[in-house]
């Protein structure tokens, strides 16, 4: 309990002290995402992933390696605007026989582990001893939605189906035990990660639907009910950046339970069953301002899809990771895209740069949300529809939520948007007036007691933004949504603001 009070408290420190050391070198951009492989070897060979086409020596990276690393971060400020440092990126992090004396050390210089897994080595054993650590958050990259997708995809397991997700949800059950018992820090967040496959098929078929992912969700949900003892659970839907739709499950004194789902990528389609297109010499992206990814080799890559150190930009064992990150290496990669210019191949091949949407199948031409602007609820779509899970909070029957017209329209041509929740009766809003939030309720099913609830929204017009007088590309936005803020019985109050946009 001592090593995890001392830990927290050297984690404020890197947070609000640390401005001294940003002295002697400006460092702008400062990244916001860290992470440092300790291996790339890893236990399966997944179809989706891109660890059967890497062609980098698989090592592990030693622990004078790693401290120097961690060192490196922490003298030369650059994490202080977040001390959070992830394990992985291509490889299992559970492999690395040192990985506790790892986060040991990070702890001991303010930092918290982040910590991604195929959950094949998880177990309680492997949740008791996290416990004893400052763990912000653990993923179990689950993928597989179902046995036939898992044997489908995860090549060479050394586990079934059924013993592999038993042994998981085994270890789900010790951390929700763990957090019943009211224990302060220790593994803070644990996160169950499923694919979806939406829009193409790699070699795997993942959740196709809303209504499948909603099914499995609520498998997870009998599971927090049956070890909770007399703790409220909390419920939420909520949607990160990097595509990814996030659903609380449970929320236990300091700790919480995620279920969440991201579409199937293509590895800068590098995958065989990815999306072959033409490359693009025009397009941005922002992840060279924000990733800062040092590898078992100790390069250093700017982005979590380089799977094979294309976009290296120096090698800590030569320079200071400071001096890497401010390097002409990496300000030619940010500078060409500040100039919406596409400089590597690699880039050149990634769909980031291409602003591709997903499809979801409940029915043709829907779209998945993508996020946009500050506010984490306020959500665009591409084209005339689009399909979510929203959450309906215990007590409340209507649904609150604010639209924002994207298109042009007048008093003579409003904007409808048309919403359908379930299998409900689709119902009509009007918007008159051009780029104008507008905020509306309706009755949500009372039939269905389900907390989460599958909606449609439609609209009858696109609008194609432009930053300078000619489309630079083919998004076509629909209309934007902010939702949900939940009203029992006082009048709708307040509107989620947009930033951003064109």
């Amino acid at each position: 309990m001592s090593r995890i009070v001392e830990s927290l408290d050297r984690i404020k420190t890197s947070l609000f002290h640390r401005t001294d050391h940003s002295k002697s070198s400006v460092i702008d951009p400062l990244p916001t995402c860290f992470w440092v492989e300790i291996t790339n070897c890893c236990n399966f060979q997944c179809t989706f992933c891109a660890y059967p086409y890497m062609t980098r020596k698989k090592t592990y990276m030693d622990y004078p390696s790693f401290k120097k690393v961690i060192d490196m971060l922490t003298d030369s400020g650059i994490v202080r605007k977040n001390p959070l440092v992830g394990l992985h990126m291509l490889g299992e992090p559970l492999l690395h026989p040192e990985i506790y004396r790892f986060i040991d050390y990070m702890n001991s210089r303010g930092l918290a582990a982040d910590l991604v897994t195929n959950g094949l080595l998880l177990n309680e054993d492997v949740i008791d001893r996290l416990m004893s650590y400052n763990v912000a958050r653990l993923t179990v990259s689950i993928q597989s939605p179902s046995r036939a997708s898992y044997e489908e995809a995860r090549v060479g397991a050394i586990k079934g189906w059924s013993e592999y997700i038993d042994t998981i949800k085994r270890s789900v059950v010790r951390y929700l035990e763990i957090a019943n018992e009211k224990k302060i820090g220790g593994l803070l967040r644990l996160d169950v990660l499923f694919m979806t496959t939406f829009n193409y098929i790699p070699r795997m078929k993942g959740f196709r639907s809303w209504f499948e992912v909603r099914r499995v969700l609520d498998e997870w949900r009998e599971i927090v009910e049956q070890v909770r003892t007399g703790n409220a659970i909390e419920f939420d839907v909520s949607h990160e950046a990097d595509g990814i739709s996030k659903f609380l499950i449970c929320r236990l004194n300091d700790k919480v339970l995620n279920f969440s789902v991201r579409e199937a990528g293509t590895w800068a389609g590098s995958l065989e069953a990815g999306r072959r297109l033409e490359p693009v010499t025009e397009g941005t992206c922002l992840l060279p301002n924000m990733q800062l990814i040092v590898l078992a080799n100790g390069d250093v890559t700017v982005c979590c899809e380089d799977y094979d150190g294309q976009l290296v930009i120096g090698n800590v064992h030569r320079n200071p990771i400071a001096d890497i990150w401010m390097g002409d290496r990496a300000r030619n990669i940010r500078d060409g895209f500040s100039q919406n210019k596409v400089i590597s191949r690699f880039c050149q091949n990634c769909f980031a740069c291409r602003r591709i949407t997903t499809t979801d199948v409940i029915e043709d031409n829907f779209f998945n949300f993508e996020r946009w602007g500050a506010d984490g609820r306020v959500f665009q779509w591409m084209r005339k529809r689009a399909s979510s899970i929203i959450c309906r909070q215990p007590g409340f029957a209507r649904l609150s939520f604010s639209a924002l017209t994207a298109s042009p329209c007048s008093r003579d041509a409003p904007q409808p948007l048309f919403i359908r929740v379930e299998d409900g009766e689709r119902q009509e809003f009007s918007m008159p007036q051009p780029y104008k939030w507008y905020s509306f309720e309706m009755d949500l099913p009372r039939t269905d007691a389900r907390p989460y609830l599958v909606a449609s929204f439609e609209t009858d017009r696109v609008f194609v933004p432009s930053r300078s007088g000619a489309s630079i590309d083919s998004r076509e936005l629909g209309a934007a949504i902010a939702l949900p803020f939940y009203q029992k019985n006082n009048p709708l109050s307040g509107q989620c603001g947009l930033q951003g946009m064109d």
